[in-house]
């Protein structure tokens, strides 16, 4: 990836190798790019960068990758990537699947590719999250059970 090119291709290249890693945070961007594309983080929506990085990437005429660590990550518990997956995370994804998809429709070549590519990934991503917030929600029924279980012990023993 050392030589520039256009942030599709570099992006679609990345994403093909499981390279691309979509987080805002590991990204230097002009900030003129992001203006004049007016890039905006969607409100509300949980993985959203994915799209603000796509949105950068596809926007970008020039773009090149640097694998020196520049700094580190902190990872905290009980953030949104750590925490327990929920129902918006599932929404979100599905929204961001679909957001994927009508885009694309506007554009062509590699950036079209690359939206198309993000659509796909996110509906994958939305599956695998499905089946996480039912498995939650199996657990979260099977304690809220057991809770009300031991309640009545403890109203009979008192």
């Amino acid at each position: 990836y050392g030589t520039p090119q256009s942030g599709a291709d570099l992006a679609l290249s990345m994403l093909k190798a499981d390279h691309w890693r979509t987080s805002a945070c590991l990204q230097i961007t002009r900030r003129s790019l992001i203006e004049k594309n007016q890039i905006r983080f969607p409100v509300g929506l949980l993985h959203e960068d994915n799209w603000v990085s796509t949105r950068i990437a596809i926007s970008a005429h020039r773009a090149a990758h640097v694998s020196t660590p520049l700094y580190r990550r902190r990872v905290r518990p009980g953030s949104i990537t750590t925490g327990a997956t929920t129902h918006r995370h599932l929404a979100s994804l599905i929204e961001l699947s679909r957001a994927f998809a009508r885009r694309a429709r506007h554009l062509g070549g590699s950036s079209r590719e690359l939206a198309e590519q993000m659509s796909a990934r996110t509906a994958s991503d939305a599956e695998l999250t499905r089946a996480k917030v039912a498995a939650n929600a199996a657990v979260s029924t099977a304690k809220w059970y057991a809770m009300r279980v031991r309640m009545r012990l403890r109203l009979r023993a008192a």
